[in-house]
């Protein structure tokens, strides 16, 4: 899966993670340590965090037109996995990493 995951992040200009909580942490960390940027984290509601790893966190309101053809790192919990698919689907975002 981590391959899967490096190579779809190759074929993208730019790569933010969906989630800034545990997992968007760690995915985030793992993709510095294999030399990718990301662009920043985007969130359902971005009320909780301004910035992780100093990385700015949007709402997917505020972020959904900057993202258009960013890749998409899908950074949640099993139990959050298909709301977000449903919130991104619902604004025409269908480039994702699951």
């Amino acid at each position: 899966m981590m391959e899967e995951l490096l190579k779809y992040c190759t074929e993208h200009e730019k790569v933010s993670c969906y989630g800034a909580g545990l997992y968007g942490r760690n995915t985030a960390m793992f993709l510095l340590n294999k030399g990718i940027d990301v662009d920043g984290f985007i969130v359902s509601e971005a009320d909780r965090y301004t910035a992780v790893l100093g990385k700015s966190v949007r709402s997917i309101v505020d972020a959904r037109e900057s993202i258009s053809g960013q890749g998409i790192i899908v950074c949640v919990g099993i139990n959050s996995f298909n709301d977000v698919s449903l919130k991104l689907n619902e604004y025409g975002i269908r480039d994702f990493f699951r």
